[in-house]
């Protein structure tokens, strides 16, 4: 096998389960301006109302599923997931794939839309979970940025990450290798 290979999933997060931390990830979420009460009230409502929020287990068990494909096509990988607004932060996923010994990583932004300003914010994750984990981090160097359109919802080239045929959807790879 070749040089171990991380894949980090990276998308908004959400609230803990018990909502316990509504009003911090409402906040974060709201650029560090602190939510109403009402505005908390409201969003606490509706997540009892669904049961919460399912993002963070379907991310989870979106990297488990990379991560297996590419175990069985023969690569050394390891997949983590990293939220911007939440735990497990995208520091928490970029530090796990690196203690696991990943030298370069896939960052993926799972998100449904594509904005400049949107994947600005995941870039200003990366660099800071990068800075905060010094020499353990993969580094910018040689990194690149590349846009990917999956043709299938097992094609190899989409990750297996459910792009549908025709769709045009795509995906943001910001790759990033640890000197």
């Amino acid at each position: 096998m070749s040089e171990r290979i991380g894949v980090l999933l990276m998308t908004y997060g959400s609230p803990a389960d018990d909502l316990h931390d509504l009003p911090r990830y409402l906040a974060a979420v709201r650029g560090g301006r602190e939510p109403s009460v009402e505005l908390v009230g409201e969003f606490r409502r509706r997540y009892e109302l669904i049961g919460g929020s399912p993002l963070i287990p379907i991310t989870r068990a979106q990297a488990a599923s990379v991560e297996a494909q590419m175990r069985r096509d023969g690569d050394d990988a390891r997949a983590a997931v990293g939220m911007r607004f939440s735990a497990p932060t995208i520091e928490d996923g970029l530090r796990e794939l690196a203690e696991l010994g990943c030298l370069r990583v896939a960052a993926i932004v799972m998100s449904p839309q594509y904005s400049e300003l949107l994947m600005a914010g995941y870039r200003r994750a990366l660099d800071g979970a990068r800075e905060v984990l010094g020499p353990l981090a993969p580094s910018r160097r040689g990194g690149r940025r590349t846009r990917i359109r999956g043709t299938a919802a097992g094609d190899r080239r989409s990750g297996g990450l459910g792009c549908r045929p025709g769709s045009g959807e795509m995906v943001l790879l910001l790759a990033v290798r640890r000197p």
